[in-house]
């Protein structure tokens, strides 16, 4: 989520290249598949502690609307739109 919102902001602020547009609404489209049609999104890994263990990052659990994920999402989705309406303008 974080990284389909911070390429959609970096090419809307002109940051980066436009080229990364593609890669942005990639992200954006992968996470669509996360959100379900009545808006809950699923599979946010919960807030967690530190390991030295590898495993035990690998093994967090994931959560149906993790307050994780929701701002996220939300901030992905506005950038992502915002993006799709820029290139469709120019």
């Amino acid at each position: 989520m974080v990284f389909a919102y911070s390429i959609a902001k970096a090419v809307n602020e002109e940051w980066v290249d436009r080229r990364y547009a593609t890669i942005a609404l990639r992200g954006w489209d992968g996470l669509k598949t996360k959100i379900r049609d009545d808006g809950q999104i699923e599979d946010v890994c919960v807030g967690t502690g530190t390991s030295a263990d590898l495993v035990f990052y690998y093994n967090r659990p994931a959560r149906l609307n993790d307050d994780h994920g929701i701002g996220a999402a939300l901030l992905a989705g506005v950038e992502a739109m915002k993006l799709q309406e820029k290139l469709k303008n120019k």
